[in-house]
């Protein structure tokens, strides 16, 4: 019995359409649902739910949370997952068709996660100089907007009074966000490129960029398209989905933590200030990190040809 989906036989820039009007479908949903939702599950009429739309403050908070959640959901998980079914592509077989040696390849992107975070933070300072020419005024009042906008949401969901708090940050920011995220640009997005333009790095490299921009954070831009590309190397290389979700998960869980610890008073350290390292400690993030590229990288290629000679 063919199993494959009615996607399976089509051309790639048609998977392409298909997923984005499926994702947009999707958004329009969870959207739809979340707002129906609030006035049973909240002391919040509808009237009230929306005037308060615009309004990001604390006293709204746990309407934010849990309209934050239903529309990650709805926009990062649920479309890949039709898509892959549609399309005919196999879990087992698309995301985590290499297991060997995964337990070594997840210890390596996680030493990633850690030594890279210094090239991280320079590269975000480098994106806050930017500077758009006199004739873009408009669109970089635009970005400047959106990113004060993003920022001050940020702040907001990030505040935690209790363990409670941390629990729903960590399944909101860490959990769904690196499964979800994943799913889409290096499960989904990253292999419909690939089979696009047949060329994996230029796969990668789009995947990166869209991934940056449905941030909206253009003066974050620079780290997050680092960061795409670090995951979309990882997957590439491993084989497996897990390691980039891993990745991703220590990236954004360690923002949580770091800001639970800190308002807690358990630490001294502010994540949220600005973060300036040595030129030394910078040069030691960057040796660091090529190291450990180029090691996962060795240990993939031994991994492929492991497979070959057993076939």
């Amino acid at each position: 019995m063919d199993r494959k989906g009615f996607l399976y036989y089509t051309a790639p820039w048609l998977h392409f359409l298909f997923l984005a009007g499926l994702t947009l479908c999707c958004i329009f949903v969870f959207s739809a649902l979340s707002i129906m939702a609030v006035p049973f599950l909240f002391d919040m009429s509808f009237t009230e739910l929306m005037e308060s739309m615009g309004n990001i403050s604390g006293e709204n908070i746990e309407v934010l949370k849990f309209m934050q959640v239903t529309q990650s959901v709805g926009m990062f998980v649920i479309p890949p997952l039709i898509y892959f079914r549609l399309a005919g592509l196999r879990g087992k077989d698309y995301l985590t068709s290499k297991k060997e040696r995964l337990p070594l390849f997840l210890l390596l992107a996680l030493a990633l996660g850690f030594v890279s975070a210094p090239m991280i933070e320079l590269s975000y300072q480098l994106n806050q100089l930017m500077d758009l020419p006199p004739f873009l005024d408009g669109l970089e009042a635009w970005m400047r907007e959106s990113e004060d906008t993003m920022e001050e949401l940020t702040k907001v969901l990030l505040t935690m009074n209790g363990w409670t708090d941390f629990a729903v940050n960590m399944l909101m920011i860490a959990v769904i966000p690196a499964i979800g995220e994943e799913l889409m640009f290096r499960g989904a997005l990253q292999g419909i490129f690939s089979r696009w333009f047949g060329n994996v790095h230029w796969a990668i490299f789009i995947t990166a960029i869209l991934f940056s921009f449905i941030h909206m954070q253009f003066f974050g831009f620079l780290p997050r398209f680092l960061l795409g590309l670090l995951f979309g190397y990882l997957f590439y290389w491993s084989g497996n989905i897990w390691v980039p979700i891993a990745t991703h998960f220590l990236n954004n869980g360690m923002i949580v933590l770091l800001n639970f610890l800190f308002q807690q008073k358990i630490s001294n350290f502010d994540p949220g200030q600005e973060q300036d390292f040595s030129g030394l400690q910078y040069l030691f993030s960057a040796v660091l990190t090529l190291a450990l590229l180029a090691g996962f990288y060795s240990l993939a290629r031994k991994n492929a040809e492991h497979k070959l000679n057993e076939q």
